[in-house]
């Protein structure tokens, strides 16, 4: 279900607000201090607002941490910045946030449940759930976090990218086809018009641009391939039997190198598969939505 408009509005309108804060402490030389969640999404959160604090020649320092505790609050304490930016987490630390440094000037980018908001004209505090859009499927910490830089400077749409790695990383392609949706859908548009990303319909397999074609099948979890996971040679020799070189000028095969008429014939393969082991739930685990960073080498993780 397509996120509501009005939703989608106040939730930017609030993203605007913490640029506003952001945008007056560097204009003011202050210092800021990052802390952000230590998971994919959250080391994801903490480059984009790194790189948006970079780019603005900020004073700032970076933190990743699995959680607000007495050590950061007594920092935080000591330290004075003159502002203090939680990516990926932070909601659920606001009565606590609001009891020991009241008067700091806090922004809060985060997309988790939270029980209590509080009432802190020094806080910002952004997250889809305060206006009813889901963050464990609409969008990530990484996401809440590009929209505030996005509304920084319009040119840090170059971190949709970014963006979209954290959201992938908290699984929130839970949409038809693997697909990402709600405030995510809108990272994608803005990575397709710059130009930045495409997006594909293929087989969900890992390491589709680094990993040998026959180890990602072997590697394979989801779906699981029984008598072909954890089975390098056999998943060699069904590849073989399907006439799918594994090798090319010397050099292994990725998934990414398969020609239209050999993916055509791995998947019927791997669906006729699956479907005589009695898994047929699994095949639609077979194809998905990949995000492709066009812009990062070709070949390696990175892209």
């Amino acid at each position: 279900m397509a996120t509501d408009q009005y939703k989608v509005e106040n939730f930017i309108a609030l993203t605007q607000q913490a640029a506003k804060l952001i945008l007056e402490t560097v204009q003011k030389d202050g210092f800021i201090h990052v802390f952000s969640h230590l998971d994919a999404d959250g080391i994801s959160a903490a480059g984009i607002i790194g790189k948006t604090l970079f780019k603005l020649d900020a004073k700032f320092r970076l933190r990743i941490t699995q959680w607000v505790d007495k050590k950061i609050i007594d920092e935080i304490i000591a330290d004075k910045p003159q502002l203090v930016i939680f990516t990926d987490f932070g909601s659920n630390y606001l009565e606590l946030l609001n009891e020991k440094v009241p008067n700091s000037k806090v922004v809060i980018l985060d997309h988790h449940q939270f029980k209590n908001d509080v009432k802190n004209d020094n806080y910002v505090h952004v997250n889809p759930h305060i206006f009813g859009i889901p963050g464990a499927t609409d969008i990530s910490g990484s996401g809440v976090a590009y929209f505030a830089a996005k509304a920084v400077n319009p040119e840090n749409v170059d971190l949709s990218p970014i963006a979209i790695v954290g959201a992938l990383g908290d699984m929130q392609d839970k949409n038809e086809l693997r697909t990402l949706g709600g405030l995510n859908s809108i990272i994608v548009d803005d990575a397709l018009a710059a130009n930045l990303l495409k997006v594909e319909k293929d087989l969900m397999f890992f390491g589709r641009e680094t990993r040998p074609i026959h180890r990602a099948l072997a590697s394979s979890n989801r779906p699981f391939l029984p008598g072909i996971t954890g089975e390098e040679g056999a998943s060699a020799k069904f590849l073989k039997n399907l006439d799918i070189n594994l090798k090319e000028d010397q050099r292994w095969r990725s998934l990414r190198d398969l020609k239209p008429d050999e993916r055509k014939r791995l998947c019927s393969a791997l669906a006729d598969y699956l479907f005589s082991q009695g898994l047929h739930f699994e095949v639609e685990n077979l194809i998905g939505s990949v995000y492709v960073l066009i812009k990062e080498e070709d070949w390696t993780p990175l892209r």
